[in-house]
């Protein structure tokens, strides 16, 4: 059975955009969604992991805090260029 990760934000803050789609494949590093933190600073989110897109949490504009569940990902095992 693949793994399924917990995508989850990295500070305090606010989404300030989310750049993936339910059930979209993605690629292991890219660029998940973005964070404005409490100081100001834009945090992209990544995995080390490519899969599917299982579900969505959050939706730009909403409040995170460290830890948040922000999106779950179902790893399909392969290796990609990015591997």
């Amino acid at each position: 059975m693949n793994p399924i990760y917990s995508i989850e934000s990295l500070d305090n803050g606010v989404v300030s955009q989310v750049c993936i789609n339910e059930n979209e494949y993605v690629y292991e590093w890219e660029t998940l969604f973005q964070i404005k933190t409490d100081k100001g600073n834009v945090v992209n989110i990544t995995i080390g992991a490519s899969g599917l897109v299982k579900d969505i949490s959050v939706k730009a504009g909403d409040p995170v805090y460290r830890c948040s569940l922000l999106a779950r990902l179902h790893d399909d095992n392969k290796i990609t260029g990015s591997d």
